[in-house]
């Protein structure tokens, strides 16, 4: 893997919100799906909640964190910051994915300890 964009500097703060978003909608899921079993067969939740919901995270995440490191493109501006949570948000369940599969590649590579 090329090294040279993990060390960017929109790297990492992108990568920390798309997971921050990602929790954030898996513990609202998780709150209302176990709330209301019946939920997760309707139309409008599968197709419409779901899908948009990260993007709706992200926009309020941007509104409400002040004290977030923002990128420089971002920082001055409120739509800015609102239109990069957007797609923040979309890009989550994606980042999740990846970031999982990255941590089980280095798991594998690890050397085994070996127990006395």
């Amino acid at each position: 893997m090329d090294e040279t964009f993990i060390n960017q500097p929109l790297f990492w703060p992108s990568v920390l919100l798309c997971l921050g978003i990602y929790v954030i909608m898996y513990v609202i899921r998780t709150i209302f799906e176990s709330s209301w079993p019946a939920l997760k067969t309707t139309f409008l939740w599968r197709e419409l909640a779901l899908p948009i919901g990260p993007i709706l995270v992200g926009a309020l995440f941007a509104l409400l964190a002040s004290k977030y490191p923002w990128p420089t493109l971002v920082v001055g501006s409120l739509s800015a910051k609102i239109l990069y949570g957007s797609v923040c948000g979309i890009c989550s369940g994606w980042i999740y994915g990846r970031f999982r599969a990255y941590l089980k590649a280095l798991a594998d590579k690890a050397p085994e300890s070996r127990s006395l």
